[in-house]
């Protein structure tokens, strides 16, 4: 099964990304350079829905500031290791 993407409505690209296991990862999909990609935001319910969106809100203003992702202050370990961990995941395999 794939992760279900439940958006927000808001037209900001902030989506809740529903795993089969039932964790829930807040995400940003944008645009960069023509290149799209999604940025990690936090797990819910740590991150509430008015968290996300206002996380979403300052994302989408440096990003029109031209700042480059990934690249921003707000990047901690653990939205690192959730971003990694919703792409590659399902690649790992237990012996």
């Amino acid at each position: 099964m794939k992760p279900v993407r439940l958006f927000d409505g808001l037209r900001l690209g902030l989506h809740l990304e529903v795993h089969p296991n039932g964790s829930k990862y807040w995400r940003i999909q944008y645009a960069f350079n023509g290149k799209k990609s999604l940025k990690a935001l936090g797990t819910y319910p740590s991150v509430g829905l008015k968290e996300a969106r206002e996380k979403a809100v300052t994302f989408k203003k440096s990003l029109q500031n031209g700042e480059i992702p990934g690249k921003t202050a707000g990047d901690t370990f653990s939205e690192v290791a959730e971003e990694w961990a919703a792409k590659f995941f399902h690649t790992v395999t237990s012996q």
